[in-house]
């Protein structure tokens, strides 16, 4: 599913009409990586009703986009160094010497492409029927707040946003920190006909892939 989510076999039969839907939200660096099947509760008959895209130029970035990351780095670390040695003004040629040096012997300025972690999740949810596209929802992971999360907790925590139409909130989904992390909770609140919800996602203890019970 994630490896190769262009071959998936729903790429194969929706594609041309993804292109044409009424809806923005599918792009061309979207691709289909699996359907949502919903229960009929009086026939007891499976039908798939929606299929889910993930964003592949910000899950599986390619080489320059890599390579743009890694620049803007090497910038702005060479802007550090540079008002470390003068806030303002241009240097003179003992400064220009000492950066040099600096920027010889900085980590961040001998980084290559590889050592960058620039992968990020964002997978969007559609309605699939006879004549149209429909965009439902987008749930999108949020670095900042999982890189801040983490190094207070000194645990990894995921942090996801969603957002959906006709909404003017968005809703925030945190996995919390336990003192035993088997096995993971969610927790998330929202707004709903002038009431505010809340809900606890945990993930069962056996399963077969990744079952949560809310």
């Amino acid at each position: 599913m994630w490896a190769l989510p262009g071959a998936h076999p729903t790429n194969l039969e929706l594609l041309q009409q993804l292109k044409t839907a009424d809806t923005q939200h599918f792009t061309k660096n979207m691709d289909v990586v699996g359907t949502v099947s919903e229960q009929d509760r009086q026939t007891g008959k499976w039908q798939k009703t929606h299929m889910i895209g993930v964003r592949t130029d910000v899950w599986l970035p390619d080489k320059e986009e890599l390579a743009r990351s890694l620049e803007a780095i090497r910038k702005k670390r060479a802007e550090e160094l540079r008002q470390e040695i003068k806030r303002n003004g241009r240097l003179s040629e003992s400064q220009s010497r000492r950066l040099d040096n600096s920027l010889a012997g900085d980590e961040v300025m001998r980084m290559h492409t590889g050592e960058i972690e620039k992968r990020r999740l964002v997978l969007k949810l559609f309605k699939n029927t006879a004549k149209r596209i429909r965009w439902c929802g987008t749930i999108e992971q949020v670095t900042a707040t999982e890189v801040h999360n983490s190094i207070g907790s000194k645990r990894r925590l995921l942090t996801m946003v969603v957002m959906l139409p006709n909404r003017n909130f968005v809703t925030y989904i945190q996995q919390n920190h336990r003192t035993f992390r088997v096995p993971p909770i969610f927790t998330f609140c929202f707004y709903d006909d002038g009431r505010m919800w809340h809900v606890t996602i945990k993930q069962r203890w056996f399963s077969v892939g990744a079952d949560f019970d809310g």
